[in-house]
């Protein structure tokens, strides 16, 4: 929904404003269970102040906050092992907050968020292979996947891209 929403958003066609906010409205309004969920969740809200998103964007911030492991990363889900997959989405969210109003009087202060950030930017890079490449996220966990490499090896390279001005 976030990768379509954002298409949708940056066509900038009036003939999208339909399936814009009925997206936006799907989002204000889903049940969040999981951490991969929740950090979606954060991206398709993206900058939204209104006060359903920002309800919904807190609630997403404290299941982000609850799973969150000791070595800065996240897991899909609060009780599954850290991946490099999930914690790259988790990044990505939490990077679109920084310097934003969204993220005003949360759960997070500015502070625990670059820290966030900088933490799990810290677990991709421990956990980049010499080859440029990271393990494949796959469900269920532990099978081999060609597309799910090259998936996480993306996802990961554009959180470290994307945060890459949050590192102190």
């Amino acid at each position: 929904t976030w990768a379509a929403l954002r298409t949708l958003r940056h066509a900038g066609d009036d003939k999208y404003a339909t399936p814009i906010s009925a997206a936006e409205r799907w989002l204000r309004a889903l049940e969040v269970k999981t951490v991969l969920d929740a950090a979606a969740v954060v991206l398709g809200l993206g900058t939204a102040t209104d006060p359903a998103a920002r309800r919904q964007r807190e609630s997403c911030l404290r299941l982000l906050v609850a799973g969150r492991a000791p070595p800065g990363a996240w897991g899909a889900y609060l009780t599954s092992p850290i991946e490099p997959f999930d914690t790259a989405v988790v990044l990505l969210a939490l990077v679109s907050l920084v310097d934003g109003p969204a993220l005003a009087g949360s759960v997070l202060s500015p502070a625990e968020l670059r820290q966030h950030i900088v933490d799990g930017r810290a677990f991709l890079i421990a956990e980049q292979l010499d080859d440029g490449s990271w393990i494949e996220t796959t469900r269920p966990a532990g099978q081999q996947s060609y597309a799910q490499w090259i998936s996480t090896t993306g996802w990961a390279t554009l959180a470290l891209i994307e945060t890459r001005d949050v590192v102190p």
